[in-house]
């Protein structure tokens, strides 16, 4: 049976002093990603991998720009990450310092395994 997960985040921000601050969080909307999500092509080939990404988030919460970070080494496993990330995930937006939503990024691994 094939096993997805996310890894733990990487978070990705510039001389913020407030842990919970520094990045858009995961609204709870998830899971965003199932086994049923392993592409029939690359379970076929038993293709396996992990994919590091970086998500732009903005301000409203939505993923609007998905960049692998770390190939897989497939391509169908990396786009399909990005894929899914840009379609289904949602965030609680990153706060500036006087509480207002300001758009950031978010980084994280999917672990793609057969």
């Amino acid at each position: 049976m094939p096993i997805l997960s996310l890894l733990l985040p990487v978070v990705l921000s510039a001389g913020a002093v407030d842990a919970t601050q520094c990045a858009p969080s995961p609204n709870g909307s998830g899971p965003w990603v199932s086994v049923r999500d392993y592409p029939p092509q690359a379970r076929g080939k038993g293709l396996q991998g992990n994919v590091g990404f970086t998500l732009n988030v903005s301000a409203s919460g939505c993923p609007t720009k998905c960049v692998v970070t770390a190939s897989s080494g497939h391509k169908i496993l990396d786009d399909e990450t990005c894929r899914l990330m840009l379609e289904r995930a949602r965030f609680k937006p990153k706060l500036d310092e006087n509480g207002a939503p300001v758009a950031a990024t978010w980084s994280h691994v999917m672990r793609w395994r057969l």
